[in-house]
């Protein structure tokens, strides 16, 4: 049996724009794929100044994930028979 959802944003997405944003993100912490160092929000000017937006961010998708239409949906089901 497999089960096909959509899903508009992912918890897991949300997570980590609120925590890049926030600057306490610790997925890129290695060098980029050219050797430059990793991309960091917060060491970059312009955003030190919409910090707040990680957490607005985050209480939007929470206040709104049950919504109809965010929460997971099951597009299409299928049954694959094994011989």
């Amino acid at each position: 049996e497999v089960n096909l959802y959509y899903q508009t944003t992912s918890r897991e997405y949300i997570e980590f724009l609120r925590d890049e944003i926030n600057g306490t993100g610790t997925t890129l912490t290695g060098a980029g794929a050219g050797g430059d160092p990793a991309y960091l929000v917060q060491t970059d000017p312009f955003f030190t100044g919409l910090k707040a937006w990680g957490d607005t961010i985050w209480q939007l998708w929470d206040h709104n994930k049950n919504v109809p239409g965010a929460a997971p949906f099951m597009m299409i089901q299928a049954v694959i028979g094994v011989q």
